[in-house]
């Protein structure tokens, strides 16, 4: 059977059970409605990250001849920022800090052992410093780790990680398949197939989170596949392509933390709702669509085009450092524009949807 097709499978049988089981698991799974910063009244498990973790080990164990040891030992090094972001999940007691810990924990045991390593940025002065080891295991151990942080961000509203992650797992696949990299592309087709099948029950719904242990573990795996494409095809893959497909998580981990730091309220790693998307919920959908359902479901729908008009430039053109750093600035201007005009636009009342999600 087809390693995709198993990881479905795996995925969607484990989420069918979280859900055909949360009688017995519901005070320490759920995420409970009315809280602050919930967009949703009903009372949804947030495990769904167990569906991801259990279709891509399954898929690893199953066919590990062909996966190869890099991707088994990936596994492995995953398992910090799966199992911190899952105790989260559980426990709701895990201090961001220690959750930013253990990604980059996970991040540097890739980099150790895995070979995931960012050695150029087709940025000289850049490239000199990484040339260094230890400033190259600390770039790239934050740099992945900040992308795992960036999908547990946007993991916000029905669909919108999981489609996002679908939408970088599928544009790493066509990039992986142009260079010949069966590593890279193996990678990303097993984690599409065990995303879509948590999306079935995730959006547009919303019968189940992906949770934050989920959240780290996409992040984290495309990370990783993100830096090993660049890194064993650098005549092929710009750096800069990598960044574009990556872009939209990425970036908005950084801009949430300097705006944190720029109105001093809260600490970097604080959660709030003034996210982009939260802005599209609040500011925008809400005037049109009075169905929390429907409002939730169809963020996704708005910002999708936001980050996808860019991101056909690394799938046309992977090898050139000018067409995908200027991409990468055009999205980084559309999304300060777009975040400037939602933020100054008249507020309307947050968080109270007018029907259970």
């Amino acid at each position: 059977m087809d390693p995709s097709i198993i990881a479905f499978l795996v995925s969607a049988s484990v989420c069918l059970g979280i859900l055909l089981t949360e009688r017995w698991h519901h005070r320490a799974s759920h995420d409970f409605g009315g809280e602050r910063r919930k967009v949703h009244l009903e009372a949804v498990p947030r495990i769904g990250g167990l569906g991801l973790a259990a279709g891509i080990l399954a898929t690893t164990l199953v066919y590990r001849d062909f996966m190869g040891g890099i991707v088994n030992s990936l596994v492995l090094c995953a398992l910090p920022a799966f199992l911190a972001g899952f105790q989260e999940d559980i426990t709701k007691s895990v201090a961001p800090h220690i959750r930013l810990l253990a990604t980059v924990i996970s991040a540097a045991l890739a980099w150790a052992f895995v070979g995931v390593r960012i050695d150029h940025t087709a940025i000289a002065l850049l490239d000199w410093f990484l040339a260094w080891p230890v400033l190259g295991f600390l770039f790239t151990s934050l740099a992945v780790a900040s992308v795992a942080h960036g999908f547990n961000l946007i993991d916000g509203f029905n669909g919108l990680c999981g489609f996002t992650g679908l939408a970088v797992c599928g544009i790493f696949a066509f990039m992986a398949q142009g260079t010949g990299d069966e590593l890279v592309l193996a990678m990303s087709l097993v984690a599409f197939s065990a995303l879509l099948g948590f999306l079935v029950f995730n959006w547009p719904f919303g019968r189940l989170f992906l949770g934050d242990g989920g959240a780290y573990l996409l992040g984290f795996w495309l990370a990783c596949a993100g830096v090993l494409l660049a890194s064993r095809n650098p005549v092929s893959i710009s750096p800069f392509a990598v960044l574009l497909v990556l872009a939209f998580p990425a970036f908005e981990v950084l801009f949430s933390a300097l705006r944190r730091l720029r109105t001093g309220r809260r600490a970097a790693t604080s959660a709030d709702h003034g996210h982009l998307h939260h802005l599209i919920y609040t500011k925008f959908l809400r005037r049109h669509l009075p169905n929390s359902l429907y409002t939730q479901s169809t963020v996704v729908l708005v910002y999708a085009p936001l980050w996808l008009a860019f991101v056909w430039v690394p799938m046309m053109f992977p090898r050139s450092h000018i067409a995908n750093g200027l991409a990468v600035v055009a999205f980084v201007l559309a999304y300060l524009w777009a975040y400037r005009r939602l933020a100054a636009s008249k507020r309307t009342p947050v968080f109270e949807p007018s029907s259970p999600a």
